[in-house]
């Protein structure tokens, strides 16, 4: 989705400056110097939508890595979980084992 946002803002700006370059220099008469700051500005604008292309790129490399990031905390959770569950259910175990072993160890002490 966001190529597709960029590639129409490229192609409108695109659009935009070539329409402007023609309607400024080569439809009216100018003199050479404002041709000159016509081709300027135009290849100023060239470079700030070049720079602007390269910044939304960058953004979108982060964006992808914070997500990266956001999967593996997720894995990392999830094997938290289980584990703590895991220590759980060894308690529990480990209790019921102590539990007959007492019992076992009454017995046995009750009998002497």
């Amino acid at each position: 989705m966001s190529n597709a946002i960029l590639n129409k803002f490229n192609t409108e700006c695109t659009t935009y400056l070539n329409s402007e370059l023609n309607t400024r220099l080569l439809t009216s008469t100018i003199s050479t110097d404002k041709s000159e700051y016509y081709l300027v500005e135009y290849q100023r604008c060239i470079d700030e939508q070049m720079n602007f292309i390269n910044y939304i790129n960058e953004q979108i490399a982060s964006l992808d890595a914070l997500k990266s990031c956001e999967i593996a905390i997720d894995t990392f959770m999830e094997r938290l979980k289980a584990i703590h569950e895991y220590e759980l259910k060894q308690n529990e175990i480990f209790e019921q084992i102590l539990h007959e072993l007492t019992k076992i160890v009454r017995k046995y002490f009750c009998f002497w």
